[in-house]
């Protein structure tokens, strides 16, 4: 892999972290979530039903990986700067909102 498309790679997937933590943190109050993002790497802890979740980066893939719901999800980049579940076609947003439904029991959406 290039040092230009590592660049790239790192910085796109710093973008999207940065945007999701801020749409997490935004949820705080009505669903007690709390995140934190040290580099690529994101810890996300709900209060109740308590659960904590992980989404990092993978640099060897070029990929984000998910750890929520006793699952994993592996992202790859779509070429135009996000990450996508090759198998749906849901994007980073979309997935998280699929996690936070599942957890909670009722449709979330990330604005």
């Amino acid at each position: 892999m290039s040092k230009d498309g590592t660049d790239k790679y790192f910085a796109d997937a710093r973008r999207r972290l940065a945007e999701l933590e801020e749409l997490l943190l935004a949820l705080d109050e009505e669903l007690g979530i709390d995140c934190e993002l040290v580099d690529t790497k994101m810890t996300v802890s709900i209060v109740k039903p308590r659960a904590q979740w992980v989404i990092s980066t993978n640099s060897g893939a070029r990929q984000i990986w998910i750890a929520a719901l006793t699952k994993s999800w592996k992202l790859d980049e779509d070429g135009q700067g996000g990450f996508v579940l090759k198998e749906t076609g849901q994007s980073l947003k979309q997935v998280i909102e699929y996690c936070l439904g599942q957890h909670f029991g009722k449709k979330v959406e990330l604005a």
